[in-house]
């Protein structure tokens, strides 16, 4: 699951539908232990200011959805 995520070579960066990323469902739901997972593990190149077609980050994302921990 998430684990096996960080331990495979994957693209972290790819986008889904609307050019969601992984680093916008972690913060958009709330999962702030996960989203610390992702942005501390190495090589991963996580692209944190990453947007989606509307324009929303992952911070805007946490913010509109009350997901304090994940800010």
């Amino acid at each position: 699951t998430f684990k096996r995520l960080l331990q495979k070579p994957t693209n972290v960066n790819a986008a889904k539908d609307f050019n969601v990323r992984a680093i916008h469902y972690l913060a958009r739901y709330n999962r702030h232990q996960h989203l610390h997972e992702l942005l501390i593990a190495q090589n991963l190149n996580v692209e944190v200011n990453a947007t989606t077609t509307a324009g929303d980050t992952a911070v805007s994302l946490a913010a509109l959805e009350g997901a304090d921990q994940a800010l």
